[in-house]
């Protein structure tokens, strides 16, 4: 028997890719986004099963040298907000929570966070991992 090629186009991949979100999304899902921070924060949950979910986070938060009461007034007598050196941090995060038997859970946290002009200097930047590990029960 011949070897035979399997040539897969682009049209192929893009209904695979389909199919594959849809059977991920169509199960029970929620989708919460900050009121007051619509693009700076914004977080995933799906229930892959009845005793375990999964969620997907997304977090930036900017401060600069001057706040909105400490900054230095212009000509004009307004106060410049975000002036200066501008610090930068995101946070990606993954959670996973089970439950183990009723009103007893345990979940599991990881978080990278990535940092730009740490403490507001310009040449700081770095690069963090954070994991949590969290029992707790309901009584």
């Amino acid at each position: 028997m011949p070897n035979r090629k399997t040539v897969h186009t682009a049209q192929d991949i893009r209904r695979l890719i389909f199919c594959c979100l849809f059977v991920f999304f169509s199960a029970s899902a929620s989708w919460s986004q900050s009121v007051n921070l619509p693009l700076d924060r914004w977080v995933y949950t799906h229930h892959l099963h009845r005793n375990f979910q999964v969620s997907i986070s997304w977090e930036q938060r900017r401060r600069a040298q001057n706040d909105i009461t400490e900054g230095i007034p212009t000509e004009d007598n307004r106060t410049k907000f975000l002036d200066g050196v501008v610090e930068k941090n995101r946070y990606y995060g993954i959670n996973g929570e089970w439950q183990i038997k009723r009103d007893i859970f345990l979940s599991a946290f990881y978080q990278y966070i990535q940092s730009d002009n740490l403490r507001r200097d310009s040449d700081a930047d770095q690069n963090n991992h954070r994991v949590f590990l969290r029992t707790s029960l309901n009584y």
